[in-house]
């Protein structure tokens, strides 16, 4: 209760509480920062079509900020090591239902997307779900480089189960790497029957 009403009268608590996890897990604050920020523009970008409610701005936000989390356990399956953190830790200021958010988030943001894994979720949630797990994938993609810019995206429409993106650079020619992942992530998406265009 306390921690709810902080959030309205001052700092919030679980933006302290982000930060606490990244200097105590070592992530990379100015990489962490700049997939927060292209997650969010792409959130913006997406959500009147996929009719997104604000608040999960948030938590698409944190997921950015502590997407790597896992990397201090182990360099394999790191995304799976971060979310069973975020989903049994404590973390001051969250609702358990936020940490789940937060522990599906990160523990798709890489690899195979385990539908299964969005049973910890209200069922009318799983929708959103998956878009903001989309969001954040193709955020840390367009970060593949810790140091690069990420490539500026010229148009980006989405349908249901449809993500268009056209590059204003030809990736083809200057980013073949970044061309190889989002190939292979076309294969993950389908999975999960989302089309990937690009």
């Amino acid at each position: 209760m306390y921690d709810r009403l902080e959030r309205y009268q001052h700092d919030d608590i679980r933006d302290k509480t982000v930060r606490a996890w990244q200097q105590r897990f070592q992530v990379d604050q100015g990489y962490a920062a700049a997939v927060h920020l292209t997650a969010l523009k792409l959130f913006n970008r997406c959500r009147d079509d996929w009719k997104l409610p604000s608040h999960l701005a948030e938590l698409l936000g944190w997921a950015a900020d502590l997407h790597e989390l896992g990397l201090a356990v182990s360099h394999s399956s790191y995304h799976k090591h971060g979310g069973y953190l975020l989903e049994y830790a404590d973390l001051p200021g969250f609702s358990n239902e936020e940490q789940r958010w937060l522990s599906v988030l990160v523990r798709t943001h890489r690899q195979k997307i385990s539908s299964k894994l969005f049973g910890l979720l209200n069922a009318e949630d799983h929708q959103n779900a998956l878009y903001l797990c989309v969001l954040l994938r193709l955020a840390v993609l367009l970060h593949r480089s810790h140091k690069e810019v990420a490539p500026r995206i010229e148009r980006l429409r989405v349908g249901k189960n449809r993500v268009e993106l056209r590059f204003a650079d030809d990736i083809r020619a200057k980013k073949p790497l970044l061309l190889a992942d989002l190939e292979r992530e076309q294969v993950f998406l389908k999975a999960v029957k989302v089309e990937l265009v690009f």
